[in-house]
């Protein structure tokens, strides 16, 4: 279970060998590795996307979306209005096809959302945290990157996208007579 998407935790679910579901985007996502499809996945409707956005964006915050459209994933950013981070973010994987700049929140918040990010200030991704954290359905981290120390992040998805609905997504998929053992290095494995 992990809080990356599938293009950065392939590498290192192959190296160890793993055959079982992996648990993607703490807890957004759960996926086959041997063919990559999509088993569950907790996405946002349309409305509580939109509600999402409009609450950020009111905090000065405007994250990159996680969506599917196509049967793949998208990471879709409205150009002209990415934070430092962000942009920090977005050009440390230069290349990747599946980064998307959009001119409007239409483009950005079309198809299956699953997955904002934003990456700012604390104080701005506080502003933004406290508002989004009053929607029940809502599952909200904020959190001071592990590795990059004074570097913020804020994520939200649908309250059952967590990593403990993710694993219970997974027992479900694998059925009785399964025991999950779990460890983490950060506050959003806490709900493991």
């Amino acid at each position: 279970a992990t809080a990356r998407s599938w293009t950065s935790a392939e590498p290192r679910v192959r190296a160890l060998g793993l055959r079982l579901p992996v648990v993607l985007y703490n807890g957004a996502l759960l996926l086959d590795p041997k063919s990559g499809k999509r088993l569950t996945a907790h996405t946002l409707p349309g409305d509580r996307a939109r509600g999402a956005w409009e609450r950020m964006t009111r905090a000065g915050v405007y994250p990159f979306v996680n969506a599917w459209a196509q049967g793949r994933e998208q990471v879709r950013y409205l150009q002209g209005r990415e934070s430092p981070g962000v942009r920090r973010y977005l050009e440390s994987r230069r290349g990747d096809p599946r980064q998307q700049p959009v001119a409007d929140a239409e483009a950005l918040l079309a198809d299956e959302v699953f997955y904002f990010t934003a990456i700012d200030s604390r104080e701005r991704l506080e502003r933004a945290a406290e508002e989004l954290a009053r929607d029940p359905a809502l599952a909200v981290n904020l959190q001071e990157d592990t590795y990059t120390p004074g570097e913020y992040w804020l994520e939200v998805m649908d309250a059952r996208a967590t990593k403990a609905g993710g694993l219970d997504a997974l027992r479900e998929w694998l059925g009785p007579g399964w025991e999950l053992a779990v460890f983490g290095d950060n506050l959003n494995d806490l709900p493991m």
